[in-house]
């Protein structure tokens, strides 16, 4: 278990959402326009939510008030959903000032005062009893919109912009997201639904208008907003791989934290062999540190590699077998390099000649984290897949 955050470089996606964000207005009664949305899109482990996390914490003294909301998983029921939003609007109001943090608790009593006669006043009463109100249960989105337009408000009355960030943001559209619904369909219903400004009821001249921040490792998600009239209001950003010099730095960091030596060339063998994926350098540490590791040689090195990789190759028989599809031939189209959707699309066709089957095979491929799709090119989504292949198929 990681025990404190480590975060290496990163510094031009930091200048980029800066920079971004410096063209909007703060909220005014004068301002009349639909609400800004940021979708970020990386392969899984890329380092998202550590450069949006990092971006909170850079905010606090700044001219933004910024919720940071991670939606970890689905969640299994709607109660659970709606306290984690609860705490993180709480928590992230709590970060900047103890005013705001009483104010929010304020904003989040008085709800709570619109349900039941008598509420406690700790955070968890008010949390429970909210949540657990069929007015909320029976639309959270109702809530969220609440909360959002009061946050406004307050950024209002403090002269900041309020931004707020949606982590894993596909979690939060399977939880909404119903049997009877189509789930594009309702990303499409979602999205149009947080550009449009809300007007507060008792002041019709203000507008409730933030910015949103979403992010997901979905490229699904993203191929589908991508392919929509969503492109419209949707500005996108992708977050890349560290270079070798800082995936070195994030080796050297971890570490550091854990008491292990790195003997001899071995942090640039490892950064060179895996790229720059964080969560996979960080996954071979901690297995280091599981074993008891203080000296790491090239050949313990090579051990732990050899073992991930049969790991993975057995993943990747497994989805192959599930698609019906051999994934060797998924390497052929792609090789080792970045194909254009049109020409990976070619290629699967001269090997499946099926239409249809190349949409479904793409779809999959991009549900189990096998190849990214980013403004209609095609890769792996990391270097692991890419070594997997080669031995699968060599």
């Amino acid at each position: 278990m990681v025990s404190k955050r480590i975060f290496v470089n990163r510094e031009k996606e930091l200048s980029y959402l800066e920079n971004w964000l410096s063209t909007f207005p703060k909220p005014s009664i004068s301002v009349n326009r639909r609400r800004d949305i940021l979708f970020i899109t990386g392969a899984k482990g890329i380092g998202k939510s550590a450069l949006l996390r990092e971006f909170q914490d850079r905010s606090r003294d700044s001219d933004r008030i910024v919720v940071y909301i991670e939606f970890r998983r689905p969640y299994r029921s709607v109660e659970q959903f709606i306290q984690d939003i609860i705490e993180h609007y709480y928590r992230a109001l709590s970060l900047h000032s103890s005013r705001l943090e009483e104010i929010v608790l304020n904003i989040l009593l008085d709800i709570a005062k619109t349900l039941v006669k008598k509420v406690g006043l700790d955070l968890d009463t008010i949390s429970y009893t909210i949540a657990s109100s069929k007015k909320y249960k029976e639309d959270p989105l109702r809530l969220i919109t609440l909360l959002e337009e009061k946050l406004s408000y307050i950024a209002y009355r403090e002269d900041k912009k309020l931004v707020i960030i949606y982590d894993e943001f596909q979690n939060l559209v399977k939880t909404l997201t119903t049997e009877d619904r189509d789930y594009i369909v309702f990303v499409e219903d979602l999205l149009n639904y947080m550009s449009k400004v809300q007007e507060w009821g008792f002041n019709t001249r203000y507008n409730g208008y933030c910015i949103y921040i979403i992010s997901s490792s979905d490229y699904t998600l993203y191929r589908s907003i991508a392919r929509s009239h969503l492109w419209d209001i949707v500005s996108t950003y992708h977050i890349n791989e560290l270079s070798i010099k800082d995936s070195i730095k994030l080796l050297e960091e971890y570490c550091r934290l854990y008491d292990i030596v790195l003997s001899g060339d071995t942090p640039h063998y490892i950064a060179s062999f895996l790229g720059g994926n964080p969560a996979l350098l960080i996954k071979l540490i901690l297995r280091f540190k599981e074993k008891g590791y203080s000296s790491v040689t090239r050949e313990a090195v090579d051990r732990e590699l050899e073992s991930i990789i049969n790991y993975e190759v057995f993943r990747l028989k497994d989805v192959g077998r599930r698609l019906g599809i051999d994934l060797c031939t998924i390497y052929k189209c792609i090789g080792s390099r970045v194909v254009s959707q049109e020409e990976f699309e070619d290629k699967l066709f001269n090997e499946l000649g099926s239409g249809e089957k190349i949409e479904y095979v793409i779809n999959e491929l991009l549900k189990e984290n096998i190849i990214s799709w980013i403004d209609y090119r095609l890769q792996y989504q990391n270097r692991l897949i890419e070594r997997a292949l080669e031995r699968l198929c060599r």
